[in-house]
């Protein structure tokens, strides 16, 4: 039941979907990047739930704790502007965006970890996979992260939203 709430919390606390072109995931190719072992990235503390942390370059990456859950904080140029503006990107559950998670006040949906624990660096060439996603540091600024139908890849320059096939609610918008 608790998972239920968060999905909806995050799901209430997302702007618009960005623009896509309904690029299917398969396209983003993390599988040739070095794997990890996700046991260092994991916080063991009650408040973070399970959840695995890792920073690559300017962006903080949080995955799980439900399947297929991923999102990652940090700004690209073709973020959207305005106010409250942006804290990252987030996919819920597999089911849903990548969509701009807002930068409101009135919303608990936080990326990063709520306890002190310290979030490792994931090395460049790396991937770490847990929870049905996977996330690889592509270079030094680049982030890339994946679920079974769903993917982002963020960077300074920019950013490129992956959704299934036929996804029209996402496809084309901003």
């Amino acid at each position: 039941m608790a998972g239920l709430a968060v999905a909806a919390a995050a799901a209430t606390t997302v702007v618009a979907a960005a623009p896509a072109d309904a690029t299917p995931v398969s396209q983003l190719r993390l599988g040739g990047y070095s794997a990890v072992n996700a046991t260092a990235y994991r916080s063991l503390s009650y408040q973070d739930n399970g959840r695995v942390y890792f920073r690559a370059g300017r962006y903080l990456c949080q995955m799980g704790p439900q399947p297929g859950s991923v999102a990652c904080k940090g700004y690209t140029r073709t973020a959207p502007t305005g106010w409250p503006g942006v804290q990252g990107v987030a996919i819920t559950q597999d089911q849903q965006g990548p969509w701009w998670v807002p930068n409101n006040p009135w919303s608990d949906f936080k990326i990063g970890p709520r306890s002190h624990f310290r979030v490792p660096a994931l090395p460049v060439g790396k991937r770490i996979s847990v929870y049905g996603a996977t996330c690889a540091r592509m270079n030094a600024g680049t982030v890339g992260c994946a679920t079974t139908n769903r993917g982002f890849v963020l960077n300074r320059a920019g950013h490129k939203f992956y959704v299934p096939r036929g996804d029209n609610r996402h496809a084309g918008r901003s």
